[in-house]
């Protein structure tokens, strides 16, 4: 629950990575030159992202995005083809729909069915989120509680529901920013230009009215996978969705 101190992180690479020529050392150099990473990995979840990401120390990542991108394209290369389009666009759906509105990072199986998920997929959530039981009274007996599902962390749920935004607009031309039920191919010439105004326009208007952080970060999220040297993560994603 305490999660990691700053010597167990580096014996959780050096065991992982045991025997790998100096990769442990390259990792822990690579996380204590960021403050903020060095803080996320507290988290064991972290710890294993960072060491799946690094696994080549021959690659490097100049942002944020693009190592959480790299992420999840590995998270979805582990699953069946099935299981990767649920992931992407299904549980991605879901990520955007409660940064949107707003909400906290705990969702239930009904929220899942909504989406067209099922609750009990393990192999979905596995990487992405974690679930607990919340009690509804203090006498454990009188019930099994609540389930709750969540994101390990809100960057999980940020580039996910990004990848779901521009997933949306180069796969369906539709814009899930807009909420609209008619689709981007009937304006003139609609591009992914189109999808970032919107979003931009959102995230000013949330800023303005100071709430909602996760909507922020999301857009940041959205237009940095946009990049030029970032849209390799997106034909990668196409790829495994096997609709490129």
């Amino acid at each position: 629950l305490k999660g990691f101190n700053e010597q167990q992180k580096e014996e959780y690479f050096r065991k992982v990575h045991k025997g790998s020529d100096g990769k442990a050392d390259k990792i822990i150099s690579y996380m204590n030159e960021s403050t903020t990473l060095r803080v996320l990995c507290n988290s064991p979840a972290f710890c294993q992202m960072l060491s799946i990401v690094l696994k080549d120390t021959k690659k490097t990542f100049s942002s944020w995005t693009q190592m959480l991108a790299n992420y999840l394209c590995h998270h979805v290369k582990q699953l069946d083809e099935g299981l990767a389009e649920k992931v992407t666009l299904k549980l991605g759906k879901l990520a955007w729909q409660m940064i949107e509105k707003g909400e906290e990072l705990d969702f239930e199986p009904k929220d899942l069915k909504d989406c067209g998920l099922d609750a009990d997929e393990h192999a979905v959530f596995s990487g992405i989120c974690t679930e607990n039981f919340e009690q509804q009274n203090d006498n454990p007996l009188l019930n099994s509680g609540v389930r709750k599902i969540r994101f390990f962390n809100p960057c999980f749920q940020q580039i996910l529901a990004a990848v779901y935004v521009i997933l949306s607009f180069v796969l369906n031309k539709k814009n899930p920013i807009q909420h609209t039920t008619t689709t981007l191919k009937w304006m003139a010439n609609p591009t992914m230009f189109d999808v970032h105004m919107s979003a931009v326009k959102r995230a000013i208007k949330n800023k303005n009215k100071n709430k909602n952080r996760n909507l922020d970060i999301c857009v940041r999220f959205l237009l940095g996978l946009s990049e030029k040297s970032n849209r390799s993560f997106v034909e990668e994603f196409l790829k495994l969705l096997d609709k490129s």
